[in-house]
């Protein structure tokens, strides 16, 4: 559900902003909610501070704009339908309910009132006698200025949110233009994307985090894990990828795979049986999510607009991103390929029937085909490392230092 936004000011000198309010916030996927739209909820049963306390208790914002009019009585002479909606969203706050106020005042009105103020002086020093109706005499300009100067000193003094002492919501912005609105609110809500996008983002990084939690045991245990060492964890398919390959492929990348397939040690047969059968069993490594991933690729939130080509463009973040897919799509169908039945059936046998304690044993073409595609587990996981910094700190950097080529076991399987 997006976040609400409760609009209140008087309406017909506000008309055309509430309009221009109303479209801009929509845009960036909130719910406005104006008196004068159909979707505001109106009960003919209810009075109508319980019709606002109503449409308020499922807001999550309360904006205020003040300006010249007072707008029409709730009470004559005691409180305007504005100051009732200010009331009710005070209410609710001290109630307990989560809502922020925003309030804005033309920024005349504080000329106006420092000007009565100094010209109600004036005239009291000149006389010898207070004149008060030179302050709340209403005008072409102001209707109330009295009643306005007393609703914009209520929402000065704040409200007292459960448990606090200091007072809150009292921060008044100026504004002259719609722009100057903007402006507040951009700031205040953080418009860089909108509601869409962030959702996007969000549910990227959750997909993301899970599927790196699934190679997680690819993470080194230790600061002296070598290199060489086959039985790392961090380095296990490094190591099979690099002392496999050079025998599957020329340096060109051209295979050159014998039909009889290649030989390995004994000992290994454990740790590929755990790494290739057991481990993703248990972890689903079998199954990688992409749906987000697609679905951010697709709709472009990340792609760069260029004012002089009019037009989007990638960045080295969005081929980033289709390269993790590219990587993810080859590593799901390495699973429902005969590369990983006959894997799968040629492990479970030699951890049978013995050849674990062999110097040496053959593994077929097939078998190693999907050893080499899981090697590159190492490279997706140190991806979804550097992705989540870019996303949660902006550390592109990270990018440029990353090896996006392809393998030649890539390009093989990709072939294939």
């Amino acid at each position: 559900m997006n976040p609400k936004i409760f609009v209140s000011s008087t309406i017909i000198d506000f008309e055309d902003l509430r309009s221009a309010l109303k479209f801009y916030l929509e845009e960036y996927g909130y719910d406005v909610q104006m008196s004068e739209y159909p979707n505001f909820n109106i009960d003919p049963n209810k009075s109508l501070f319980d019709t606002c306390v109503s449409n308020l208790i499922s807001c999550d914002y309360f904006i205020q704009l003040i300006g010249y009019r007072r707008g029409s009585w709730y009470q004559k002479g005691e409180i305007s339908i504005t100051h009732l909606e200010y009331r009710a969203a005070k209410y609710l706050i001290e109630a307990g309910h989560q809502i922020r106020i925003i309030s804005f005042v033309r920024k005349p009105i504080w000329l106006l009132r420092e000007d009565r103020d100094a010209l109600s002086k004036h005239f009291i020093a000149k006389s010898n006698e207070i004149s008060e109706e030179i302050k709340n005499t209403g005008t072409n300009i102001i209707d109330d200025p009295s009643y306005i100067f007393s609703f914009i000193s209520e929402i000065s003094q704040g409200i007292k949110f459960p448990g606090s002492q200091n007072p809150a919501n009292n921060w008044i912005f100026d504004f002259q233009h719609f722009e100057d609105i903007v402006t507040a609110l951009k700031h205040t809500f953080n418009f860089t994307e909108t509601l869409s996008e962030k959702r996007l983002k969000s549910l990227l990084k959750k997909e993301m985090k899970i599927n790196k939690e699934k190679f997680s045991l690819l993470e080194k245990n230790s600061k002296d894990s070598k290199k060489t060492d086959v039985f790392s964890k961090v380095n296990m398919y490094e190591c099979i990828a690099r002392d496999y390959y050079p025998k599957l492929f020329s340096s060109d990348g051209t295979p050159t795979i014998d039909i009889d397939g290649i030989e390995i040690s004994g000992n290994e047969v454990g740790r590929l049986m755990f790494y290739g059968v057991l481990y993703p069993l248990q972890k689903g490594l079998k199954k990688v999510e992409t749906v987000v991933l697609e679905k951010v690729i697709y709709e472009g939130i990340f792609l760069k607009f260029n004012i002089k080509k009019n037009d989007f463009e990638s960045t080295l973040f969005v081929s980033a991103l289709e390269k993790l897919l590219e990587w993810l799509k080859i590593y799901n169908n390495l699973y429902s390929t005969d590369f990983y039945d006959i894997f799968h059936k040629e492990i479970t046998s030699l951890s049978t029937d013995g050849s674990a304690h062999k110097d040496s044993v053959r593994l077929s073409m097939h078998a190693t085909g999907f050893i080499l595609g899981m090697s590159n587990s190492v490279r997706i996981y140190e991806l979804l490392n550097i992705l989540e910094k870019v996303i949660d700190n902006g550390e592109f950097d990270l990018l440029l230092e990353f090896d996006f080529s392809d393998k030649f076991y890539m390009k093989y399987l990709k072939e294939i």
